[in-house]
């Protein structure tokens, strides 16, 4: 396993259902484009005159009933799909310019129903045209996704969250549903409201597993440790841990006490193996890391050269971990990650018996491991990135990233919604450890928020496995979540915006 590296207007349309008096809105069975037709513009066509069959029959029901009011709302609604429908463009007084072609009335006045009885079972009916309509038109556009930009979708969807703000039909379509806030009410898309709550409860469990570790104890330095040229100074010993540290004497018992509790918190979260017998961990200074190398056996003189570039690393097997670093933040920061992307990488990297080729993605590595470790130590210091994909201005992020005080989920949502070539979600998913820029790390960083926190464990395990065998990550998000990738990235851009801290 490769080290990891500290560096410093609406147009409706719908279908005709043919149905009498009364229809609850919304009981008509769901409006169906032409699945015959593969030309976007002409299925689009045929809804707008489905819908306009479906209206001026219903306008004549109108007028049979006496209900005046309800005929012109009908034919309100039916010049959205129908412009020139002359019966319409007549009732409602509507007059044409000659020279420009533009309508326009001064002289409508609104009718009156003169017979009530059926008003509410009109306007139930005329509601679920439209919440049909609307609901025909998402699901074209949804088999045109690849026939469509994502301005065009967002105009039409736009539109019909306009012409029905509060459609339960429509919001759930969307995935939507209502957040309540401040005595208000606000339809957000349900894995934002999961999210929120998921943080609590990953909070709440982060905390249980902690109360949960009672068996970190002092423990005796053993006489093959003192012989690797390091003045290890304590020893804390958990039920899967060993920490040594040759720096500070406090930090063995808390970093122990962290991993037994990641053990218990971090495992039923990914799904991933717990370790396999007892795994020594080694916590000495930067000065001392060159000597340390030197001694520690049965490592190569290959790896020996490799470590000389890093300041932390598996040495040769999976129940060994050192980590030279004279920052102690940083040296808690990188074991955490390293055993968090061990655990990983030995449940969902391993192929015929070995490691899948180039290790785990990077959002996996990184963003995910970061995510992580941020929720259990509020740290953000094992950062691998390209050298390109540092700034050199004043404002580098890299220096807010060591210092783990920045809210990622912003510069998520910044790198997302930027006017000027966003960040390409699915080339950001795609990259090896070590070849992201600073946005994309955000971006995998947010992404891993929004998987653990707004899906289902079974959704996150289900997309962990297909990923860490490098299966291409728009092929199996699409799979998994059953929805095309540009409606899978705009979900997660939309929840960026909604969201508000990382």
């Amino acid at each position: 396993m490769k080290p990891l590296t500290l560096i410093l207007p609406l147009v409706l349309t719908l279908g005709a259902t043919g149905s009498t008096i009364p229809v609850p809105a919304g009981s008509s069975t769901p409006f169906k484009a032409n699945q015959e037709v593969q030309d976007f513009p002409t299925a689009r066509a045929t809804l707008n005159k489905n819908l306009a069959t479906s209206l001026v029959e219903l306008a004549g029901r109108c007028t049979k009933a006496r209900a005046y009011l309800q005929r012109d709302l009908c034919y309100e609604m039916l010049l959205m799909a129908d412009p020139e429908h002359k019966a319409a463009r007549k009732t409602l007084k509507y007059k044409k310019d000659r020279k420009t072609g533009e309508w326009s009335r001064n002289k409508y006045k609104a009718p009156k129903d003169r017979d009530g009885k059926l008003v509410a079972a009109l306007t139930d009916e005329r509601e679920g045209f439209l919440e049909d309509h609307a609901v025909a038109v998402l699901q074209l556009l949804d088999a045109h996704q690849a026939d469509l930009s994502s301005d065009e979708i967002d105009v039409e969807t736009q539109a019909l969250l306009a012409a029905l703000p509060n459609s339960e039909r429509v919001r759930t379509y969307l995935g939507q549903v209502q957040l309540e806030k401040n005595g208000e009410s606000h339809w957000v898309q349900a894995s934002t409201v999961r999210a929120l709550e998921q943080r609590k409860a990953q909070h709440a469990a982060w905390k249980k597993a902690l109360k949960q570790v009672d068996e970190v104890e002092d423990a005796e330095i053993l006489a093959k440790e003192e012989a690797l040229g390091v003045n290890f100074k304590a020893c804390s010993e958990g039920s899967t841990y060993r920490v040594l540290s040759s720096v500070i004497k406090s930090e063995t018992a808390a970093l122990a006490r962290k991993l037994e509790a990641l053990t218990l918190w971090m495992h039923p979260l990914l799904g991933t193996n717990e370790p396999d017998g007892m795994v020594h961990v080694y916590l000495i200074s930067q000065e001392e890391g060159a000597g340390f190398i030197s001694e520690f056996p049965d490592l190569t003189d290959a790896i020996r050269e490799d470590l000389k570039g890093s300041n932390g690393a598996w040495l040769g097997r999976a129940d060994r971990v050192g980590v030279w670093n004279s920052h102690g933040k940083s040296r808690m920061d990188q074991t955490i990650r390293l055993v968090i992307s061990y655990a990983l990488l030995d449940t969902y990297g391993r192929i015929d018996g070995g490691w899948v080729k180039n290790g785990l993605p990077a959002w996996m590595d990184q963003g995910l491991g970061i995510y992580l470790c941020w929720k259990m130590n509020e740290t953000k210091l094992s950062v691998q990135l390209r050298d390109s994909g540092y700034a050199s201005s004043n404002d580098d992020p890299t220096t807010k990233i060591q210092e783990g005080e920045d809210d990622w989920i912003v510069h998520a949502r910044a790198a997302m919604t930027r006017k000027r070539k966003p960040t390409n979600l699915a080339l950001a998913l795609g990259r090896n450890v070590g070849t992201l820029t600073t946005r994309e790390l955000y971006v995998t960083y947010g992404f891993s928020a929004w998987l653990l926190e707004g899906h289902d464990p079974e959704i996150v395990h289900a997309i962990l496995r297909r990923a860490g065998q490098r299966e291409n990550p728009v092929t199996l998000l699409e799979e998994v979540l059953k929805r095309p990738f540009p409606q899978i990235e705009d979900a997660f851009r939309q929840w960026l915006r909604e969201i508000k801290h990382s």
